[in-house]
């Protein structure tokens, strides 16, 4: 049995030995220390499931374009119409008609004459100027109105008597027709005797009178008060 007494004279005694000893055993805890365990595994990297990978794209090239093309500009073709002004051909010769003079005949009985004749064309050798044609047309202040016939009166008979009367150069009649009848022939009658003794101002062609006809109506009314 080592006497602790013993054990601190060993100590004493061998101090320079126990220096180095104790010095190698930290250098050597200390090389142990710095060198790297075989047991500690580092720890693997984990990998991503997602790999990105940078495309080089090819260079897009600007076009400059302008909002508003200007689209070429085409002449514009200019279409002139040329209307041509309407030829103006000179008027025709009035035909000049006379106005009959009024005249009162009896208020039964009425007449008025219808501007449509046709007029013998006599053309004078030495007319000059314009030709103008004349109707005839009766002369109301010289012919006397028809008388009502009696029996008409009587019955009440009413009507309307139409007549063609070929009038003569110097203004005479020379023939009277029926055109229209009244419906009753002693008014037609009547109408006839009547109109047969009147006078017409001639037709006219120019200055010449001529043979023409005229379309006159006789109106038989009876006048109730």
């Amino acid at each position: 049995m080592v006497h602790p007494w013993h054990l601190v004279m060993i100590t004493m005694t061998n101090r320079p030995f126990i220096i180095f000893t104790a010095m190698s055993i930290t250098a050597h805890a200390a090389l142990f220390g710095l060198w790297p365990s075989t047991d500690h595994k580092p720890e693997a990297s984990q990998k991503s499931d997602i790999e990105i990978g940078l495309v080089m794209l090819p260079k897009i090239e600007k076009i400059h374009t302008s909002s508003h093309q200007q689209m070429p500009q085409q002449p514009l073709s200019k279409t002139v119409s040329m209307q041509s002004k309407p030829v103006e051909a000179p008027p025709a010769p009035p035909v000049q008609m006379p106005e009959p003079a009024t005249e009162k005949h009896d208020d039964n009985t009425s007449t008025k004459p219808e501007n449509s004749e046709s007029v013998e064309s006599a053309s004078p050798s030495d007319a000059k100027g314009p030709i103008v044609s004349i109707a005839a047309a009766p002369l109301y202040s010289r012919n006397r109105a028809p008388v009502y016939p009696a029996d008409a009166l009587r019955h009440g008979w009413e009507g309307e008597v139409w007549l063609v009367v070929s009038v003569s150069r110097s203004g005479t009649v020379s023939g009277v027709e029926i055109d229209k009848s009244s419906g009753y022939p002693v008014l037609d009658e009547t109408a006839i005797e009547t109109v047969q003794d009147w006078h017409f101002t001639p037709a006219r062609f120019g200055s010449e009178p001529v043979v023409g006809t005229v379309r006159i109506p006789i109106r038989f009314r009876i006048k109730r008060t």
